[in-house]
């Protein structure tokens, strides 16, 4: 393996493709972990890896990436947001919560966060917080997302009518 940047670069944006277009997770993993070994210090090549370790199941790395993200740059919106959602995953409700807030913290108008934090709030029980966040969602240029939270923040209503 070379030790040129622009080859752990190439690694790295080969990965991503993968990920984002092709949703070959396994081939992507290979790729971003010989991009982190070129450059151990590159907080989007983790970032990367640990999502889609998270995709191809393997949580625990996933995990692992992240959290070597979070440290390295703790103002990482998108290693928060991924990390909470394996988090969430897990079942593990308040580090997600924590992630979840971490990433809102960072980024307010960042829809995706939002409707993580709501839907960990509405299982924690707290409806009327999660409700805010799951409005803001609401709000999202993305329609997939903008009509998930229209649905949740819906279901969630009518658990407050009497």
């Amino acid at each position: 393996m070379t030790s040129d940047p622009a080859y752990g670069k190439g690694l790295l944006d080969y990965g991503i493709f993968l990920v984002d277009r092709r949703q070959q997770f396994d081939e992507a993993v290979h790729h971003l972990r010989s991009a982190v070994e070129l450059d151990p210090i590159s907080v989007p090549a983790r970032v990367s890896l640990g999502y889609a370790l998270s995709r191809s199941g393997d949580l625990r790395g996933a995990i692992q990436e992240l959290e070597l993200a979070v440290a390295q740059e703790p103002s990482n919106t998108n290693a928060h947001l991924y990390l909470a959602g394996v988090f969430e995953r897990q079942e593990r409700l308040a580090l997600a919560r924590n992630h979840y807030e971490q990433a809102v913290r960072l980024e307010p108008a960042h829809h995706l966060a939002h409707y993580g934090l709501g839907a960990v709030l509405a299982k924690q029980g707290e409806t009327t917080r999660a409700l805010e966040h799951l409005a803001t969602a609401s709000q999202s240029g993305n329609p997939q997302l903008r009509e998930i939270a229209v649905r949740a923040v819906e279901v969630l209503k009518g658990r407050l009518e009497p």
